[in-house]
């Protein structure tokens, strides 16, 4: 499986992808038409954000998006995952931590000094993997802090 950053040539490829987790998200009416001038702010890790895929055998199987702020509080630029999706056929085989790892490194090389995720309130599956992958939770957020000094561990991750 290769992780990397997604290209214009992958457009088409992660829309459906996006498409398919707004509707298993619930949101019937989500199309992913539109899209592709989003996708490519996205593409090349410029100022807005970026995205990564993981590609296997020549087709984009998973997607993350994350988008970049700029706050007082985190005294510059952080990253706020938007999506994250993959394909449910290749779920539980380690594509989504190495994924999701491939793009904390993305955001720190970017400057983020943390990443922020949010889950669908019945989100228990996904909750569990973040805090596995070292975020921790901050409310109805997650978060992972880049160089953050050891915390005593959340009884909910």
């Amino acid at each position: 499986m290769l992780i990397r950053l997604a290209r214009d040539s992958d457009g088409e490829a992660t829309v459906r992808l996006v498409s398919r987790l707004m509707e298993e998200l619930g949101f019937k009416e989500f199309d992913g038409q539109g899209l592709e001038e989003t996708f490519k702010d996205l593409v090349g890790g410029g100022a807005q954000g970026f995205a990564m895929v993981a590609e296997g055998d020549g087709t984009i199987t998973a997607i993350c998006t994350v988008s970049l702020v700029v706050a007082l509080r985190t005294r510059g630029i952080y990253g706020i995952v938007q999506e994250m999706y993959v394909s449910p056929e290749l779920r539980e085989r380690g594509i989504g931590a190495e994924l999701l790892q491939a793009t904390l490194r993305q955001a720190q090389l970017l400057g983020c000094s943390m990443v922020e995720v949010g889950t669908p309130p019945e989100g228990g599956r996904q909750g569990g993997f973040y805090c596995r992958a070292g975020f921790k939770r901050f409310g109805d957020r997650f978060r992972y802090i880049f160089d953050a000094e050891p915390r005593d561990k959340d009884p909910l991750c």
